[in-house]
């Protein structure tokens, strides 16, 4: 990670470059949103479950939570990576 830091300033700039001038606006529009991602934090991310309780949640272990939590997570991932 320390390595791929001396780089930060150099990738910003690049960015703020591809943002004023690359021909293709998707190009522009990437670099913009990754700049503000940077400079002000992504945006909140909310996830709205449904869901139906058959059993007492105390008697839920830990694992069957992170199980539920992490298919509600996928299910509600798009299909393509930004």
């Amino acid at each position: 990670m320390a390595l791929a830091q001396v780089y930060t300033a150099e990738a910003i700039k690049t960015l703020g470059d591809v943002m004023r001038s690359s021909d293709s606006h998707a190009a522009r529009v990437a670099a913009a949103d990754k700049l503000l991602d940077r400079g002000h934090g992504r945006a909140p991310q909310t996830m709205t479950l449904d869901a139906t309780v058959r059993r007492d949640p105390s008697e839920i272990s830990d694992a069957e939570l992170a199980a539920i939590i992490a298919t509600a997570t996928a299910r509600d991932q798009p299909d393509s990576v930004h």
